[in-house]
């Protein structure tokens, strides 16, 4: 039986969370980078596209269509389950097994109060555009999106307004992909 994915929402006020033990950026840090925020919560997503942790390879294929999801988000209540990238499928692996099987945080999350410049350096180094941004109990936060020509981070407003050609494109309206 072919499950209805539903790709839900993160809504998240950082004001209400409470801070990690580790050290944030400090200033010395953030000021070696031109125009840098600082630090990643200042900049992520803070409502991304995340699954239910029970979805399947099907599902997060189907997120794969959209050319600018490039990674897939299993979530269990508020907490990040683990994350699929698109280099994570297997041929092999079968359609409705579970997404869990090929999901991973190491190496794929950070945490809000994280000095920007580091992390940019090395998701740039690494070919890594987006990280998943969690606290230090797993909740999911939001997504740090490296823009495609990597010079800057998508924001909120970016998704909503690439979100909203797509409706106008789809109702006969025009449409301009953006990269993120």
């Amino acid at each position: 039986m072919k499950q209805n994915l539903k790709t839900e929402y993160l809504n998240v006020d950082l004001g209400n969370s409470t801070p990690p033990a580790q050290p944030s950026c400090t200033a010395m840090e953030a000021s070696r980078a031109v125009a840098d925020p600082g630090t990643v919560g200042k900049v992520m997503v803070r409502r991304p596209k995340w699954s239910p942790a029970d979805a399947t390879i099907a599902d997060v294929r189907a997120l794969f269509v959209d050319n600018h999801v490039h990674m897939a988000l299993l979530v269990r209540q508020d907490r990040l389950m683990g994350t699929v990238l698109r280099a994570d499928l297997d041929a092999r692996t079968g359609p409705g097994e579970p997404a869990l099987t090929l999901a991973r945080l190491e190496g794929r999350t950070v945490t809000p109060e994280s000095c920007l410049a580091p992390v940019r350096s090395r998701m740039i180094a690494t070919g890594q555009r987006r990280l998943a941004v969690v606290d230090h109990d797993g909740r999911l936060l939001g997504l740090l999106c490296l823009k495609r020509a990597h010079h800057g981070f998508c924001s909120d407003r970016d998704v909503a307004s690439r979100e909203e050609a797509c409706v106008a494109g789809s109702a006969g309206g025009p449409s301009t992909p953006r990269g993120r």
